[in-house]
């Protein structure tokens, strides 16, 4: 049993207080875009911090660690796992220290992708279960994490003259990889409450 990340139970003194987000999607859908004019419209809200839990799977490949340097997907998705749970960790810890200077202190915590997208690289969905098991966490408490999703559709399924693996992201996707990956996102997402 893993228990060194903590899963993130939420104090009762500033619930109303924290909003997190998870942005997600199929590759080239616009969440990095989408993410910058949010950090560039809070800026200038007052009383309003917006923290920023960056995707982990990119950190991960642009330091060398995929599923092929992993040894297989299982491996890599255990670490990009890992990865984003500490990332999140990081940003509600300061996020809730902002919140309890001030009542009036309200925090957004953006999310750049969430846990739940791990589960569309895997097969078969009772594997991704599994893993979240080590870290004693079901699918219902993944989707507690985040108050809102927001999913964007990929550019490859209704615009696939935009889409693109150029532009310096780690994206290496077909265009039809896309719009598979794109319906594998949705379809882990599309029970969240909100």
């Amino acid at each position: 049993m893993k228990q060194n990340v903590s899963t993130n139970s939420r104090p009762s003194g500033v619930l109303g207080q924290i909003t997190v987000v998870a942005v997600t999607g199929g590759p080239c859908a616009g969440k990095t875009t989408l993410i910058e004019k949010v950090r560039n419209v809070a800026s200038s809200m007052p009383n309003v911090q917006v923290f920023f839990a960056p995707e982990a799977a990119t950190i991960l490949l642009k330091s060398g660690l995929n599923p092929k340097s992993c040894g297989d997907a299982e491996t890599f998705q255990r670490f990009v796992l890992e990865q984003q749970l500490k990332l999140e960790e990081h940003a509600y810890t300061a996020a809730l220290k902002y919140a309890k200077q001030d009542d009036a202190h309200k925090a957004i915590i953006v999310c750049d992708r969430g846990l739940m997208d791990g589960a569309a690289y895997f097969a078969d969905f009772a594997d991704f279960e599994n893993l979240l098991a080590e870290y004693r966490m079901k699918t219902e408490d993944v989707y507690k994490r985040y108050d809102k999703v927001v999913f964007l559709r990929s550019a490859a399924v209704g615009a696939p003259e935009f889409y693109t693996t150029m532009d310096g992201t780690p994206r290496s996707e077909t265009i039809d990889e896309a719009i598979m990956r794109d319906k594998g996102v949705y379809d882990v997402w599309c029970n969240h409450h909100n």
